[in-house]
């Protein structure tokens, strides 16, 4: 293969998954954890985060983290610290859980469950993957909506945030979305959007090699990105002898600065994987900023920032 394949391979060590209907208040934090949806007989479950201290005008914005971990690990419980800093801020924050489907496809295809899937079952893996794991964000999102009464939630303005692999399927959602796709359409209601989206070093994965296009204008986006990213291209890449293309933050943000769709960029030079975890503890209020700024108050700009380390850049991998 003359491309290098870029996965997803670092690993989130998943936490304890016991829970109870509802959990003890933490830090004045009331969590809950409910089952949205069975799958191929699984519970997929999120957990809510509700500060009932937290002064809000009107109805509560909502918060959905959604994990990475390659379609192979991790779990809601990844997104409990930061669900907490937005619920403290007013939101109600959830952490969802999905199917991780190269797991299920290796499972299903006889394939060794370390390493990568072989390249004549690459696109169809990540194609399976990525389709499951926006399919439980869709149903997710419908559960949150559903229950919009329950919470005083306003549905207009719930944002998504992903990690990695949860970030592609978040970038990958909206794009579905924009584009009126089938997978969109039948489990969301019609005319529904995210009020925005945050990608840490996601994107769109497609299949075929040509760039992802917009039928329908996006919601605000913030991409957080590093510039030597090894497992998820800041730009772009197609494989050779492969069906797929992987479109990255680098590569969003200069097409909707092209189609003058507002957003919002985090590009640091020389990071590598790492961004998909790091603005979690160094950018919560970049995020803040970014839901004042770009879905509460609808400003039509653009925001483009780098960082520059004068020491070492964040990386995850020695290089």
């Amino acid at each position: 293969m003359k491309t290098r394949i870029i996965l997803l391979l670092f690993t989130i060590l998943s936490l304890t998954q016991c829970y109870a209907q509802i959990n003890p208040r933490v830090l004045g934090i009331a969590k809950e954890t409910h089952v949205f949806a069975v799958k191929d007989g699984e519970e997929l479950t999120l957990d809510t985060y509700l500060d009932s201290s937290a002064i809000v005008d009107g109805k509560r914005p909502v918060f959905v983290y959604v994990f990475g971990g390659a379609w192979e690990n991790g779990s809601k419980e990844n997104g409990t610290q930061i669900a907490q800093f937005f619920a403290k801020e007013g939101f109600l924050g959830v952490s969802i859980n999905y199917r991780l489907g190269i797991r299920k496809y290796k499972k299903g295809h006889g394939l060794p469950q370390s390493g990568f899937p072989a390249q004549d079952h690459f696109a169809d893996a990540y194609s399976y993957a990525i389709d499951l794991g926006v399919e439980d964000l869709f149903d997710a999102t419908k559960f949150l909506i559903d229950n919009a009464e329950k919470w005083n939630i306003d549905t207009e303005k719930i944002i998504l945030c992903g990690s990695s692999a949860g970030a592609i399927n978040s970038v990958t959602a909206e794009w579905m979305i924009c584009n009126e796709m089938p997978l969109a359409k039948s489990h969301l209601p019609e005319g529904f959007n995210y009020g925005g989206v945050i990608s840490q070093a996601g994107g769109v994965w497609k299949r075929g090699p040509s760039e992802p296009t917009w039928k329908n204008a996006p919601c605000p986006f913030l991409f957080f990105h590093g510039t030597k990213d090894q497992l998820v291209p800041y730009s772009s890449s197609s494989f050779s002898g492969i069906d797929f293309g992987a479109f990255g933050g680098g590569f969003l943000k200069e097409q909707f600065k092209a189609n003058k769709y507002p957003h919002y960029s985090v590009t640091v030079e020389d990071a590598d994987h790492m961004i998909a975890m790091l603005p979690q503890s160094t950018s919560l209020h970049d995020m803040l900023t970014f839901y004042i700024r770009f879905v509460e108050r609808k400003q039509n700009i653009v925001i483009e920032a780098t960082e520059t380390y004068f020491d070492k850049a964040p990386t995850m991998f020695s290089r």
